[in-house]
């Protein structure tokens, strides 16, 4: 009775959730946007090591056929997701690449890629012929472009191209009839460009004004009609003026908000109309604070967070009215929002963050992905997905973390409480109000402490409905645990007693509707039924002569059914039902000659899903159980499971189980029978996941445990990706060998 009031609590709950939600969208749609970024990101890296040209990049492309560009300094990079392409300079071939050193790239309307290089002026590549055509400034060409050294190329809407050098100021050029319109700085002209250095930022906003950004040269607005710009500089006596000259980024966001981002001066919001900057500064006594002044990248995703991209790494703009250290924001309403900073930076102990801390270009794929280019880092990458996996692991120095990795079992308990046991950490309990851990450990010295907290390979945590925690441990036997005195009372194997528990390496513990405590042992211990008021054990054995009993004496995993019906799990015996009656076990084993027996004799997790069907997670597939006919369907990488060994099994509040396995977490959906899986690409820590480490909140919050620490997500905060590449042929080999485009060739 308790499972099944259990199940419907959280439906209920769920429930109540969607009502919510539905009755509050603004309210829901803000908590979910901060739940996902609740924890750290997991970035995965390209690198020179998989085959990036230079770690030094400075700009990313998507192009119109689903390819990813990247400039370095030694090459411009195509990337299929499998392998990189790469274009260098070739001395002795005019229509190669005229430097392989790249500041900036850009693909047009047409389809063509421009290249802005380091001293070899501009390229147009055509992606089809492969073919580089060269621009370069001639000293006796008044209409060529006005430097071979290059920082920045923009298009703008109407197809212009414009062009940010090094040291001969900005060019206007139209494709079209391959013309320059040079805009340099006049001493005496108060409104030419102003100088100062190289061209940093080039952005037009939504009123197609034009704004140039330049280091140490300030904000300068262009008026494309007349020619004229206007300059915005820091004025040190005026607070409301741009915190500095040299000028890295510009961005308007889609509530027309207009950032600056400077070299010395940290960020600006600027106020076109009136012509004021906000200014906002890193303060080391201020988490809240951007993470450096040093800005060089300002980009805004598809849902409207911003991002900025700094050399002491990634920050992400937050509003809120709560938040105690945030700093407010002018707008053009009455209404004042309040802004602070989440910092995303290189943590040498996990090889899941940024590689590198100098953000330098952030750039947002078809299919929701962000492409980081880093200095020194190379490429990091993360999915939108990603961040609604939240992943708990230790780390070395910090006491309030999991105190090891590699975690055996999980549990939620009533009061929202998360209990984890690690193989060389004892049990770890997480407060998620608090978010502080608290560690329990054997001290040979306490006979109250952990029985055991070292070289685990299986444990099993439960709470029962008297409100007990029971923990089994591997070698260590059964502890029951008092919360309110944090003394562990221990239940050991004695070979003297036969009340005593038939083994001290527990693999499960579960409590019936009648308040009876169950609990499985592993290596030929058996099953247990222990008796709370004289405290002894009852054993229940496989007896080679006897059918009806317990066919394995590993027991793994133990389940009540709506129907009252007790179901074991076992390492070798496969599938066992319980008759309270007679005492009798009916044993369902595979049978290879069987198509609809037991998958595999290995039965690791027992689930009854919200309409009654029984699932079986075994170590050959899933088995959907028919409990009238005795028959199983299975379910393996032939249907779209990434592994056939299933070691957890939660169920969502639409019906969905979500899988463990050691390729990822699967979501399965049993109507349509179509699994949608998830890996380290999605932001997994690992694929890997460990036997029977599962457990869920009250909320409907999962949590999966392996070698990594343990992941917990909302299953409704997991969203699929609904774009579909284009399909490219990137090679065409005849006899293994590739037949080259041309005239003289089959292709």
């Amino acid at each position: 009775m308790r499972n099944h009031i259990v199940k419907h609590l959280i439906f209920s709950l769920y429930l109540l959730v969607a009502i919510s939600a539905s009755a509050w969208p603004g309210i829901s749609q803000a908590f979910a946007e901060e739940a996902l970024f609740a924890h750290d990101i997991n970035f995965s890296h390209l690198s020179v090591e998989k085959g990036l040209p230079h770690s030094n990049v400075r700009c990313i492309l998507q192009d119109r056929r689903g390819f990813m560009w990247f400039d370095t300094a030694d090459g411009l990079a195509k990337y299929d997701g499998y392998s990189f392409t790469v274009f260098r300079h070739d001395p002795g071939d005019p229509n190669s690449l005229s430097d392989s050193y790249i500041r900036s790239i850009l693909e047009d309307k047409k389809g063509n890629i421009w290249i802005a290089t380091n001293t070899g002026g501009l390229n147009r590549f055509d992606p089809m012929t492969r073919v580089f055509t060269r621009y370069f400034h001639d000293p006796s060409d008044p209409n060529s472009i006005s430097s071979n050294k290059l920082y920045r190329i923009y298009q703008d809407r109407r197809g212009i191209l414009w062009i940010g050098t090094w040291e001969g100021g900005l060019d206007r050029f139209d494709p079209e009839t391959e013309t320059y319109t040079h805009y340099r700085h006049d001493p005496n002209d108060p409104n030419s460009i102003r100088s100062g250095g190289h061209i940093e930022s080039i952005f037009e906003d939504t009123s197609g004004n034009f704004w140039i950004g330049i280091f140490k040269g300030g904000l300068n607005k262009l008026d494309r009609e007349s020619g004229r710009f206007t300059h915005y500089v820091n004025d040190p006596n005026d607070p409301d003026s741009i915190s500095d000259d040299a000028v890295t980024t510009i961005y308007e966001d889609r509530n027309g908000g207009f950032w600056i981002g400077t070299y010395y001066g940290g960020l600006n919001k600027f106020d076109p109309k009136t012509g004021k900057f906000s200014r906002f500064r890193h303060d080391p006594d201020d988490p809240g604070s951007i993470s450096t002044d040093i800005i060089r990248y300002i980009f805004e995703d598809s849902f409207g967070t911003i991002w900025i991209g700094t050399e002491a790494g990634l920050n992400r703009v937050v509003f809120s009215k709560d938040t105690a250290n945030s700093r407010q924001v002018s707008g053009d309403s009455n209404q004042k929002k309040e802004m602070v900073f989440d910092h995303y930076k290189h943590d040498p102990y996990n090889p899941k963050s940024l590689s590198n801390n100098f953000i330098i270009y952030i750039y947002e794929d078809k299919s929701g992905a962000f492409w980081l280019a880093t200095i020194g880092g190379g490429i990091n990458k993360f999915s939108r997905k990603q961040k609604a996996f939240s992943n708990y692991r230790h780390i070395p120095g910090e006491d309030n973390t999991l105190n090891d990795n590699y975690v055996i079992s999980l549990y939620v308990d009533s009061s929202n409480t998360i209990w984890a046991m690690t193989f060389n950490g004892g049990l770890n309990r997480l407060d998620r109000n608090t978010g502080t851990f608290r560690h329990y450990q054997h001290d040979p010295n306490n006979s109250h402490s952990l029985s055991i907290s070292s070289n685990m390979s299986r444990a099993a945590i439960y709470e029962d409905s008297h409100g007990d925690l029971w923990v089994g441990t591997w070698k260590g036997g059964l502890n029951r645990f008092d919360r309110e005195t944090e003394k562990f009372q221990h239940y050991r194997h004695d070979p003297k007693n036969s009340n005593s528990l038939s083994g001290d390496w527990i693999r499960s513990i579960y409590e019936d509707r009648l308040g009876k405590l169950w609990i499985g042992c592993g290596l030929g211990g058996g099953l247990n039924l222990f008796d709370r008021k004289s405290e002894s054990f009852f054993h229940f054995k496989h007896d080679p002569e006897n059918p009806y009993s317990i066919s394995d004496n590993s027991v793994i995993s133990i389940y009540e059914d709506d129907s009252g019906v007790l179901w074991f799990g076992t390492r070798h015996g496969g599938l066992n039902r319980f008759d309270r009656k007679t005492g009798n076990f009916y044993a369902f084993k595979h049978d290879p000659n069987d198509v609809h027996s037991l998958a595999s004799n290995e039965v690791t997790v027992i689930h009854e899903d919200l309409r009654g069907i029984l699932w079986i997670g075994t170590t050959g597939g899933l088995d959907r159980f028919d409990k009238e006919q005795g028959i199983f369907r299975h379910y393996t990488e032939k249907n779209g499971l990434p592994s056939r060994i299933i070691w957890g099994i939660l169920e969502d509040r639409d019906s969905h189980l979500w899988l463990s396995t050691i390729k990822g977490i699967s979501k399965f959906n049993p109507r349509s029978e179509v699994f949608s899986n998830y890996d380290v690409s999605d932001g997994l820590p690992d694929n890997e996941f460990n036997r029977s480490c599962y457990a869920q909140s009250q909320q409907g919050e999962m949590f999966f445990g392996g070698p990594h620490g343990f992941t917990a997500f909302y299953p409704e905060k997991i969203m699929d990706n609904s774009y579909v590449p284009p399909v490219i042929l990137t090679d065409f080999q005849l006899s293994h060998k590739p037949v080259p485009l041309g005239k003289n060739s089959l292709l």
